[in-house]
């Protein structure tokens, strides 16, 4: 019997075959190092607390995909640095080192250099 199926198969974006690279504001060993919650500032206005979660990441926009240094994580969102611009209400796929994919929806995305920009996405709900 034939094995046919109408689903076309998941490709899942690994970050050592992605091209285009996140660059980063300081040594990848001193970026990875960080653990635990992440310091508040006296006036912020979060909802909720922020946890460092520093690993590799793959982002994909528009059937493209490029790697990414997740910074930190929240009950509502991701922050990471992104090789290239995103802009607010922009759907991404993220794709963690696990295979797990998150849909995000853009929210900030402040450039610090070439190939280097900081990003904040909040989770896009299921329901």
């Amino acid at each position: 019997m034939l094995d046919c199926s109408d689903h076309p198969e998941i490709v899942i974006p690994k970050w050592e075959d992605v091209e285009i690279r996140a660059r980063l504001p300081l040594a990848v060993h001193e970026f990875l190092a960080k653990e635990g919650p992440a310091p508040a500032k006296y006036d912020c206005e979060r909802r909720h607390a922020r946890k460092y979660f520093r690993t590799r990441a793959v982002i994909r926009r528009d059937s493209h995909d490029y790697g990414v240094y997740m910074c930190d994580i929240s009950r509502s969102g991701v922050g990471f640095y992104s090789p290239i611009q995103l802009f607010p209400e922009e759907p991404v796929e993220l794709w963690l080192p696990s295979e797990k994919r998150l849909d995000l929806l853009m929210e900030n995305c402040v450039r610090h250099a070439n190939n280097s920009y900081r990003c904040g996405a909040t989770f896009v709900s299921t329901k």
